[in-house]
């Protein structure tokens, strides 16, 4: 089996992708995973031990050296599957397929934005499968042409959380990059407002910085903030457990998001931006709240709402554990993988 997921960060998509290599690594498959080399992705697979491939980046101006590097690796093996999780590794796929012939399945768990072109389109119909990582997405292909996408959220593994007892003092928790994407605009503006009424209010963060350093917005933040950088991901579970509710205000992305799945393993109820999976999940006012990517005045009164009704953090992270336990566990996303690349796993 070959990988082409040759992002350079360590983010949803490449859980994702993580997931699917972890499972065909239990049915005995061989897994090599093609990657650029020295990125948090490439060393992450690394220490997972998997076979991998040095890319040298995901630009076209590689896209030559890149495909010369796998095709040394097909010399030597057969692969009897190719994934592709990203666009660049879909045009490497296509062309590998289309001159050594392996099944090639592209998984889509990137934001919604898909370039309807007649080269792109040619891509996708040499695909033997399509996989989406949300509704949207799956629509989406769908409406270019293609019927046949199948749904697949990702998955969270239950044995790795446990739901324990609320803190006394409510708490808000956020855990992803430090990115704009991610509203962290968004966060401070917000909290500034609920801060005027309730000052005690507790902002957890944890997260590794990207284009924002913690320094250069920290006197946004006109209240209370324990901020603990980057935390290991055996740190994340004591983290959840910490916080009363979670908090994910993203502007866009999420096609697939970790972090609402881990959130809600840990007993804990989310306020968050209704885009990608967050607004297609969460159901509004049973496990969670959703507000309008951008609006920070929403953002802060769902907050303020949350932080007056303790009950309703109960209840919320009550249901949200319920909901994954039954839909979103690591075991249900494997079962669904089964069905649709489990017969090549052999």
């Amino acid at each position: 089996m070959l990988i082409l997921c040759e992002i350079p960060w360590f983010s949803g998509l490449s859980h994702y992708a993580l997931d699917v290599a972890e499972f065909l690594r239990r049915k005995r498959a061989e897994v090599c995973w093609a990657a650029e080399k020295g990125t948090p992705l490439w060393k992450m697979i690394e220490e997972k031990n998997f076979r991998l491939i040095p890319l040298k980046s995901r630009r076209a101006l590689y896209f030559f050296h890149n495909l010369s590097s796998i095709k040394t690796y097909f010399r030597d093996t057969k692969p009897s599957l190719i994934l592709s999780f990203t666009g660049s590794g879909l045009l490497l796929g296509a062309f590998l397929k289309r001159f050594w012939g392996p099944p090639l399945f592209r998984f889509r768990t990137e934001s919604p934005g898909l370039k309807r072109n007649l080269f792109n389109k040619k891509l996708y119909g040499m695909c033997d499968g399509i996989v989406a990582g949300n509704k949207a997405i799956r629509e989406e292909i769908v409406s270019f042409g293609f019927p046949g996408v199948r749904l697949l959220y990702a998955g969270v593994d239950l044995r790795r959380f446990s739901v324990k007892p609320l803190p006394s003092r409510f708490s808000l928790g956020y855990l992803g990059r430090l990115d704009r994407i991610k509203g962290l605009d968004v966060l401070w503006k917000a909290m500034n407002i609920v801060w005027q009424k309730n000052p005690d209010l507790l902002l957890r963060i944890a997260g590794k910085e990207e284009y924002y350093k913690w320094e250069e917005i920290r006197s946004n933040f006109r209240g209370p903030v324990e901020y603990m950088g980057f935390i290991s991901s055996d740190d994340v579970p004591g983290f959840l457990s910490g916080s009363t509710m979670g908090i994910v205000p993203s502007t866009g992305s999420e096609a697939t998001s970790r972090v609402l799945l881990e959130w809600r393993a840990s007993g804990r109820g989310v306020i968050a931006s209704r885009v990608g999976m967050l607004g297609e999940v969460i159901e509004e006012g049973k496990d969670g709240i959703l507000v309008s990517p951008g609006d920070h005045v929403s953002l802060a009164d769902s907050i303020l709402r949350a932080a007056g009704a303790p009950s309703f953090s109960e209840t919320a992270g009550r249901a949200g554990r319920m909901r994954v336990e039954e839909e979103f566990s690591i075991e249900a996303f494997e079962d669904k993988l089964e069905k649709i690349i489990g017969k090549y796993a052999v």
